[in-house]
C-alpha cells in the first residue's frame, strides 16, 4: 500500500469512527424527545468541519468523500430533531 492509499484509509478508518457515535447521540435524542441540552454552535462546527472535507475531496477527489456525505448527513439528522423537538417544546408551552 503506497501512502496516498494508506492516508485515505486512515482517513475513512477517523470519519467511520466519528460516524459510529452519531446513531448513539440521534437516539438519545429521539428517546429523550428533546435536544435542549445539545449545542448548535457545536452542530454548526462539526457540520462546517464535514463540509470543509467535502470541498477538499472535490478538489483533490478521492472515495473517501462518501464518508463525509455520510458523517454530515449523520449530524444534520441529529441537529434536525433537536430543532424540531425545540420548536415544538415551545409550541407547547404558550398553549
Amino acid at each position: 500500500m503506497d501512502a496516498a492509499a494508506a492516508a485515505h484509509f486512515l482517513e475513512a478508518a477517523m470519519l467511520v469512527c466519528f460516524g459510529l457515535s452519531w446513531p448513539f447521540s440521534i437516539r438519545k435524542t429521539l428517546k429523550m424527545r428533546s435536544g435542549g441540552s445539545k449545542s448548535y454552535a457545536f452542530f454548526g462546527l462539526i457540520l462546517a468541519g464535514y463540509l470543509m472535507g467535502v470541498v477538499k475531496e472535490i478538489i483533490e477527489p478521492s472515495w473517501v468523500v462518501y464518508f463525509y456525505i455520510a458523517d454530515a448527513a449523520l449530524v444534520g439528522t441529529d441537529m434536525g430533531l433537536c430543532l424540531y423537538f425545540a420548536r415544538r417544546q415551545r409550541g407547547e408551552g404558550q398553549s
